[in-house]
Order: structure tokens, then sequence, then C-alpha cells
């Protein structure tokens, strides 16, 4: 598997499972195996459950990979207060 081929699965899956927050799909650049996913605009009660979702992804899509799956989830507030840009739901 690329990393393109993993970015577009795990676009696919969180987009299904989260289809009214924003989520966005980078490469960290200090280590370009590593995929920082960010999720913006999460109910605060749903923070940990996201989190743990995108790391089941890395687990099961990355266990036996070089890749690593990176999860930064941000709450509703926290949105609100510093990327209020991505308060709408989209995906980039």
């Amino acid at each position: 598997m690329t990393i393109e081929e993993l970015k577009s699965h795990v676009r696919s899956v969180l987009s299904a499972s989260f289809p009214f927050v924003t989520i966005q799909i980078e490469r960290v650049e200090d280590d370009p195996l590593d995929l920082g996913v960010s999720v913006f605009g999460v109910e605060k009660n749903a923070v940990k459950w996201v989190k743990n979702k995108i790391l089941d992804l890395d687990e099961e899509l990355c266990s036996n990979t070089e890749f690593v799956i990176t999860p930064l989830v941000r709450d509703r507030e926290t949105t609100r207060k510093y990327y209020p840009q991505f308060l709408s739901p989209w995906t980039a």
C-alpha cells in the first residue's frame, strides 16, 4: 500500500463515520511515513471515541507496514476558538 492509497482509505472510512465534522489528512513534516489525521468540531464527549477509532485504523491498516496514523482531534469549543475556518464540515 502506498501513502496515497492509505490516505484515500482513511479519508473514506472517516468521512463515512463522521460526516458532520471537518477531516484533514496530512503527512507529518518530520516523518513522511506518519499521517496526521485532524478531526475538527467533535462533540466534547466523543473526542476519546474518535481518537480510538483513528487508532483502530492505525492498528488495522499500519501494523505490518512502515506507516503510522496519528490522531489530532479537536472538540467544538477548541475548533471554534482556534480553528473557526474548520467549523463547517468538509474534507481535505
